[in-house]
């Protein structure tokens, strides 16, 4: 079964490429061949399985208040199950007696990269193409790169003074833009020890959780504490 993760953005993001450009900003948005901006895959999985645990961590403080909720362990295991996990990323994450439950386990959900829409990205690639033909470029990789962000300013500060130099400019991806990720869970079976094969979540388990999951997932990219990032995610059949 696939499924789109549909973000809408509800201020500025980061989308840091890690690339520098002297002429117009220190700090690129990243973009593809054509100038569409995107957030990696591996990044935004990454951003998701974060959340995931820290409402994990949420469902392990209600129990302790009340245990008669017990959702903690089916969460965990559908949290395996989807982004896969290891006993040192569990170990780091401080879950030393969930540790004892699992071995190496790939996860199961596969992210596209989150980029704009496919009817508008494959319009104007084909204006580029026709436009290839012809040598005369009526939109150019850096008009459709200002169209979808603003160019910032910051100073780097060291003992609360300006450093020499210090002033960055970055490229931020414009609020109200709306990006898709194309979801697919694969059937892997997770590699769980002991008697907990048997009640391994179905996948129909695991997108319920995954869409509480998303609910809930409201900032992406980098600068987030600052205010950047703020998002609406629904996931869409």
């Amino acid at each position: 079964m696939n499924k789109k993760l549909k973000i809408i953005l509800k201020s500025e993001a980061i989308f840091n490429s890690g690339e520098a450009e002297s002429n117009m900003v220190h700090i690129k948005a990243l973009t593809d061949e054509f100038g569409f901006v995107y957030f990696h895959s591996k990044t935004l999985k990454g951003q998701l399985k974060d959340h995931a645990f820290w409402l994990y961590e949420l469902y392990k403080y209600a129990e302790k208040k009340d245990k008669r909720i017990e959702k903690s362990k089916h969460w965990l295991k559908c949290i395996v199950k989807l982004f896969g996990i290891t006993e040192a990323e569990l170990k780091y994450r401080n879950l030393e007696e969930e540790s004892k439950l699992y071995k190496y386990v790939e996860g199961s959900l596969k992210i596209s990269n989150l980029e704009l829409e496919k009817p508008v990205r494959e319009y104007f690639i084909n204006l580029f193409k026709e436009d290839k033909q012809s040598s005369y470029y009526r939109l150019t990789q850096n008009d459709l790169i200002q169209a979808q962000t603003q160019i910032r300013t910051s100073i780097r500060l060291k003992d609360g003074v300006a450093e020499q130099g210090g002033l960055v400019t970055y490229h931020t991806v414009k609020e109200g833009l709306v990006l898709y990720s194309e979801l697919n869970l694969l059937n892997n079976k997770s590699d769980v020890k002991n008697d907990l094969k048997k009640v391994e979540p179905t996948n129909e388990e695991c997108w319920e959780v995954l869409e509480k999951i998303v609910k809930t997932f409201n900032r992406i990219g980098a600068n987030t504490h600052r205010g950047r990032g703020e998002i609406e995610a629904v996931l869409e059949n």
